[in-house]
């Protein structure tokens, strides 16, 4: 009996190691499943994560030189809410309540929102400014990738 306990004690440390390894593996390989996107006009090729978290926040508004930044969302939930938490530290309805909150207090408005990422390309190829994030490996002749440092 005492040989049984220790063998099912085991069998269920394993299964929870493989569990929390294979949660690790998931997220982990999540976060690297998002590209930033922007239009091919825009004058930087990189940004920090610092900046990527101050541009989709709101909080830098314009790029280095002078122009505006605008913003647009890929509605897939699991790219979205990926690239929410690895740049943003929040979920897609903490972030939702926060553009909600600058839009009531007049300090913003909501970026627009596409559910098809080929639409998210168009969008972020035809408006100058524009940034968006995308899954990796997408491209087009008006954006281009931009390098997160």
């Amino acid at each position: 009996m005492h040989n049984t306990l220790n063998h099912r004690r085991l069998i269920g440390a394993v299964i929870a190691a493989t569990l929390l390894i294979t949660t690790a593996f998931v997220s982990g390989a999540m976060a690297q499943d998002i590209a930033v996107i922007a239009n091919k006009n825009v004058s930087e090729n990189s940004l920090t994560k610092s900046d990527v978290k101050m541009i989709f926040f709101g909080q830098k508004q314009r790029w280095e030189n002078g122009n505006t930044i605008v913003l647009a969302l890929w509605g897939d939930s699991g790219a979205k809410e990926s690239f929410l938490s690895q740049y943003m530290h929040k979920s897609p309805s903490q972030y939702s309540n926060y553009w909600r909150k600058q839009i009531f207090t007049g300090k913003g408005q909501m970026p627009a929102s596409f559910d098809d990422m080929a639409e998210v390309v168009k969008f972020v190829g035809d408006t100058p400014g524009a940034i968006a994030f995308a899954a990796p490996g997408v491209s087009g002749d008006q954006i281009k990738i931009m390098e997160i440092k």
